[in-house]
């Protein structure tokens, strides 16, 4: 059974799901009818967010949010955890690929990303002032606090993806290794010890994340 077939309907369907990451072959006709079908259920689950951030439960929100890692952190098994954690994503460790897909649909004219100015990057522009708004939203509901809220996204050691193609794969950072693993991308230049090594990176930034989440009494 795929991944695809494991999940339960969500904003998207197993079948479009299967579409998207290539698993089924459609006609042109059916491909373009079910991505129809996906643009008008991901627009209705963004309005959902608000019904969902304005009534749902303090409690149902941990229990969404409450990752693996958190929950057993304390079993003792750490290496199995974090075997498991490295390849089994929970809803929080995937917060940032959600935050990726609304930077990308605040993008949609595809802005420049210059290196070297700073804050001030087009790209970042409409994400930015999204994110401020939502803040203030957010202080206000569930903080009780007016707040003025500044969001200022600086972009450091900017290069391309590419470029860790010529990189020994022990040089390569544990932060990219994770960014990497994170958006299924592997170096054509890694054979399969480079790649083993990377993995074996990934998992002690998992144990590393693992004993934080255990030394945690809060």
């Amino acid at each position: 059974m795929s991944d695809s077939d494991s999940k339960p309907n969500a904003i998207l369907t197993s079948k479009q799901r299967k579409l998207l990451v290539g698993d089924e072959e459609l006609t042109s006709d059916q491909a373009r009818a079910i991505k129809n079908r996906i643009r008008k259920r991901v627009a209705t689950a963004v309005g959902d967010f608000v019904i969902l951030f304005r009534y749902l439960e303090h409690a149902e929100i941990e229990k969404i949010f409450e990752t693996e890692m958190e929950a057993r952190a304390s079993s003792g098994d750490t290496e199995e955890v974090a075997r498991e954690v490295a390849n089994t994503p929970s809803a929080k460790i995937q917060l940032p690929q959600m935050l990726a897909f609304l930077a990308w649909a605040n993008d949609l004219d595809d802005a420049q990303v210059f290196p070297n100015e700073g804050a001030d990057q087009p790209a970042l522009h409409d994400f930015s002032m999204m994110a401020e708004i939502g803040l203030e939203e957010y202080f206000a509901k569930r903080k009780g606090m007016l707040a003025d809220v500044t969001v200022s996204i600086e972009l450091e050691n900017l290069r391309p993806v590419e470029d860790l193609e010529s990189d020994d794969a022990s040089e390569i950072s544990t932060k990219d290794i994770n960014r990497m693993f994170a958006t299924e991308w592997e170096s054509p230049a890694m054979d399969e010890d480079d790649l083993e090594a990377a993995k074996e990176a990934r998992r002690q930034y998992v144990r590393d994340k693992l004993d934080d989440a255990g030394g945690d009494d809060t």
